[in-house]
Parts: C-alpha cells; sequence; structure tokens
C-alpha cells in the first residue's frame, strides 16, 4: 500500500505540474467548447425545421 500510495502522489504531482492555470488557454478551451456547443445547437435547430417543414407538407398533399 505504500508504494502505491507513493506513485498516486507522483503521478498527482507530475499532474498539477503540466496542468496550465494561465487564463489565456482556459479563455481558449472556453470559446473552443463553447464554438462547439453552438454549432450542435444550430445542426438540432436545422433539422427539426426540416423535418417540421417535410411534415407540413406532407400535410397540405394529403
Amino acid at each position: 500500500f505504500y508504494f502505491y500510495a507513493i506513485f498516486w502522489l507522483k503521478k498527482e504531482q507530475d499532474y498539477a505540474e503540466k496542468e496550465s492555470w494561465d487564463l489565456e488557454p482556459l479563455e481558449q478551451q472556453l470559446s473552443i467548447k463553447l464554438t462547439r456547443i453552438h454549432n450542435q445547437q444550430t445542426a438540432i435547430f436545422i433539422v427539426f425545421t426540416i423535418f417540421i417543414a417535410s411534415l407540413s407538407l406532407l400535410l397540405i398533399i394529403l
């Protein structure tokens, strides 16, 4: 257990050293994630709009 605890502590320290808390990289990551969410919402809106238009056209024809 002792060796596992030492290994785990070293692993956590290595991760903390690699982790960057600068504001610019965090802003870039946030911007990328928000862009992906926005693109996904836009795609869902377009598909939903096409579905509604197709459904209304089908109801008009019948």
